[in-house]
């Protein structure tokens, strides 16, 4: 059985593999994988929710963003 992550775990993988720095973790508790994070958007400022599982499909900006950066 896998060990359960810990926020400080999300916290690293973020730093780890958001290489542009797109968004910036604002919860303070971590549940489970599929309960979802607040996060700020480092592009726009926008707030925006993502569980775990999404970000790391290596989704790391808001919806609204995300649009932008793949024209």
């Amino acid at each position: 059985m896998p060990k359960k992550l810990t926020l400080s775990d999300v916290k690293k993988y973020l730093e780890e593999n958001d290489k542009k720095n797109l968004c910036s973790l604002i919860s303070d508790t971590y549940i489970n994988s599929d309960t979802p994070l607040l996060f700020r958007c480092n592009v726009c400022g926008d707030t925006f929710e993502r569980d775990y599982h999404h970000l790391k499909r290596g989704r790391f900006s808001c919806n609204k963003c995300a649009q932008k950066l793949k024209k």
